[in-house]
């Protein structure tokens, strides 16, 4: 009774614990919203046809906004509605319906997990994408080139003729195939983040499943697919290929930690009881 008190304590103690409660994940039925800004702490780049970047925000139980990341869509002919809440129906591997090249869902694909990895952990503009080029984390030009370069990877456009600044979208793109082509697997931390209307039921949905895409009502409400990035604790890619460790369930980092913490209580009234 006395260990399981203390596990108790400590799972109270952890869910205080910023990166250990909810805030900062994202699960299905949460509310996200998109938004752009023009300067400031969460300033966006790019934006021509329509496209990221998009400052992402998860709304809390209060009715306020916490700002997450920044993010790009994967699908070219679907859309969203920037200040708007939006249902997060699954955090997948895959786009479901509205694509360009399929409405059958749509795994992301090695490539643009190594790039918006890459984009997402900061290390994007370390890597020479050729005769010294890098790419700018605060560039209109190359926010529009890494939309287009992850839309021409999942094949939701063709050719980089119709589409402005083409030779910086070609290196990015150029450069993550070339980056992966050593790689097995996907490494698991970019996922889809399954976008519907607010009020959509999704009783039943599953990204795996197509036939469940349009069921009870659901035609319509889907919307513009975002890229989320789960951190990893093996850290950013490398440029060079292989595959990366995947992060434990936020439960099971609470369960664990919650033990680890209960064990310090037990060693503690041990050792008092030694003295």
């Amino acid at each position: 009774m006395k260990f399981t008190k203390q596990l108790l304590i400590a799972v109270g103690m952890l869910a205080g614990v910023p990166g250990i409660c909810s805030a900062g994940l994202l699960t299905d039925g949460d509310v996200v919203q998109l938004r752009r800004y023009s300067s400031g702490t969460h300033e966006t780049f790019g934006a021509a046809s329509g496209g990221g970047e998009f400052a992402l925000f998860k709304k809390l139980g209060d009715g306020s906004y916490e700002y997450l990341a920044k993010t790009f869509c994967i699908e070219y002919d679907e859309h969203i509605t920037l200040n708007t809440d939006f249902l997060v129906g699954g955090v997948s591997d895959r786009a479901v319906l509205g694509g360009s090249n399929t409405n059958f869902g749509d795994p992301i694909g090695y490539a643009v997990d190594f790039l918006y990895s890459a984009f997402a952990t900061g290390t994007l503009d370390t890597f020479d994408l050729g005769s010294g080029i890098h790419y700018s984390a605060t560039s209109d030009i190359w926010a529009n080139a890494l939309q287009r370069a992850i839309w021409m990877l999942e094949e939701e456009v063709t050719g980089f003729g119709s589409y402005s600044y083409s030779d910086e979208a070609e290196l990015l793109h150029d450069f993550a195939l070339s980056s992966v082509s050593t790689w097995t697997e996907n490494t698991g931390n970019v996922k889809a983040l399954n976008l519907f209307a607010m009020g959509t039921n999704l009783t039943g949905f599953d990204a795996l499943n197509p036939t469940t895409y349009n069921s009870d009502g659901r035609w319509g409400k889907h919307k513009q697919d975002q890229l989320w990035y789960i951190p990893d604790a093996a850290g950013p890619p490398d440029g060079g290929g292989g595959s990366m460790s995947t992060v434990p369930e936020p439960h099971s980092v609470l369960i664990w930690s919650a033990f680890g913490i209960a064990g310090v209580f037990a060693r503690r009234r041990s050792k008092q009881r030694q003295v």
